[in-house]
């Protein structure tokens, strides 16, 4: 393959064709005076020598294209539904073989507020050993926009209820809250039965969060069907 580089010959043709004749630099037209602009005659072969490298010279690559930038990745969605203790159940038994928390709560309740944040840690560190949560409100149906600001606060993307009954005596004993009040646990078997409550009132006065841990990892660690 042949050399790419400007060949010597063209170079001593180029200097006996301009020996000849006197070079100016820079041009006329710049308008500098004709003495000014003369160029000595021991200086031509340099200066077309210099000018005949820059024109050998490869041509400089562009500079890469930044990369487009990654679009934000949307947030799971935080949802709401109202329910009954027939959709309680009917839930606890899609989970099939898993096991199941679900966390009884109220937006006027403040130990309930205090101890959600760590329902949604359950949820993040233990759905890979088979934990599925479900938050199951307390409030009266008309509140749910107050329930939803809330939930949406604390991130809790898994399944969320909202208890058609409301704060009422009737709507406890449905779902199972046998002391009336809440904070509230129902914590489900991976067979779907219901194995442990844990809550407020004379039964578990001051539950502690290590308490409501133990329960459902001692679930958790037991072999499934």
């Amino acid at each position: 393959m042949a050399h790419q580089a400007c060949p010597r010959k063209q170079l001593m043709d180029t200097q006996r064709v301009h020996s000849a004749r006197t070079i100016y630099w820079p041009p006329a037209d710049v308008g500098m005076a004709p003495r000014a602009r003369l160029i000595h005659p021991r200086w031509r072969v340099g200066l077309l020598f210099a000018v005949m490298i820059v024109g050998c010279a490869p041509p400089v690559a562009a500079p890469p294209s930044p990369a487009p930038p990654i679009p934000p990745q949307p947030a799971t969605e935080v949802r709401l539904r109202v329910a009954d203790e027939k959709d309680l159940a009917t839930l606890v038994a899609e989970h099939r073989g898993r096991v199941v928390l679900v966390d009884c709560w109220a937006t006027w309740c403040g130990p309930c507020k205090e101890q959600f944040p760590h329902t949604v840690e359950m949820h993040r560190k233990l759905a890979p050993r088979g934990l599925t949560v479900v938050s199951l409100s307390c409030n009266d149906p008309d509140e749910k926009e107050a329930v939803l600001k809330f939930l949406r606060g604390q991130q809790a993307t898994f399944d969320n209820l909202l208890s058609r009954y409301g704060a009422s005596e009737e709507g406890f004993n449905a779902l199972g809250i046998k002391t009336g009040a809440v904070p509230y646990y129902l914590l489900f078997d991976r067979r779907g039965k219901l194995r442990d409550d844990l809550g407020s009132g004379t039964r578990t006065e001051g539950l502690k969060r290590e308490e409501l841990d133990r329960a459902v990892n001692r679930l958790l660690d037991e072999k499934g069907e």
